[in-house]
């Protein structure tokens, strides 16, 4: 199956034509390269371990695109696990990381929790979305809107059953600050209403039906957001992949090398479960 997959020119990747280092340092330790989880057109994310640990780096864009900077995703990661440092369903921060004894400051590590990105038609264990809607009320509370809810391989279920949040990219935080800014305290509010949207659907989703999840009203901060981001940035995002023929047909990820970990165990459901059923038996032809 491998050989049919496509990879994506350098400049779609975040680090260009290179791949992950084999090795890292983080929290004081040395860890090596275990998987590539990803690598798209803004991060490279991948696993590192020793004998007995593990953590996740993830390697954000660092050069510009078409001169516009990118080097500030790291930090802005880095600050949102700080605001939300002691919640449970948050990864541990790893601190700075090193390549080689220097800090790559577009490098941001944190404690791997094993488990698997929420799959579609998973049905999680009793009380796996009371504690996600706790976790969103708890981040809510420290001034942080989330807003990649909508995206459900965020959504990790751990091995014990319980839910944990990861990829802060696109996320706004001010701390409690922001309550003494009324206008962007509104906003955030607004942002932040968003998130419970995102969750109910997903809990409608997973719990009830795909149509109980889609007959839920539809927030005006996220149709907005879908008209003037996702779903023009998502379609050119598509056919210039399919037009470079990384992807094929709608321009899904499941032709491509390295797209999210979730897409890929989709794809490999997928692939072992045409491989399980039989071929249809042959039909004579009728027509002469």
């Amino acid at each position: 199956m491998r050989g049919d997959l496509r990879r994506r020119p350098s400049i779609f990747r975040a680090l260009g034509g290179n791949e992950p280092p084999a090795e890292v340092e983080a929290g004081g330790r040395m860890w090596k390269l275990s998987e590539i989880f990803k690598h798209d057109s803004w991060a490279a994310t991948a696993l590192y371990g020793t004998d007995q640990e593990a953590i996740v780096v993830k390697f954000n864009r660092h050069h510009p695109i078409y001169g516009f900077p990118m080097g500030w995703l790291a930090a802005r990661e880095t600050r949102a696990y700080t605001l939300l440092a002691g919640l449970t369903g948050i990864p541990e921060s790893c601190g700075e990381v090193l390549v080689r004894g220097h800090r790559w400051s577009n490098a941001f590590a944190h404690h791997y929790i094993p488990g698997h990105p929420l799959a579609k038609g998973e049905r999680p264990g009793p009380g796996f979305f009371d504690e996600l809607e706790a976790l969103l009320h708890d981040m809510h509370a420290r001034g942080l809107a989330y807003m990649d809810l909508n995206k459900r391989e965020n959504v990790i279920v751990s091995d014990d059953g319980s839910p944990v949040l990861v990829d802060f990219q696109i996320h706004i935080g001010t701390g409690k600050r922001y309550q003494k800014a009324p206008a962007l305290g509104w906003l955030i509010r607004q942002l932040q209403a968003g998130d419970l949207y995102h969750f109910n659907k997903l809990k409608l989703y997973h719990t009830i039906s795909p149509e109980a999840a889609a007959r839920l009203p539809i927030p005006w901060p996220s149709k907005l957001w879908r008209v003037i981001y996702v779903h023009p940035v998502q379609w050119l995002r598509r056919r210039l992949l399919v037009a470079l023929k990384v992807r094929t047909g709608e321009g899904l990820a499941l032709s491509e090398l390295e797209p999210e970990k979730a897409v890929r165990l989709a794809r490999t459901n997928r692939h072992q479960s045409e491989s399980a059923c039989p071929s249809p038996p042959h039909e004579p032809d009728h027509q002469g």
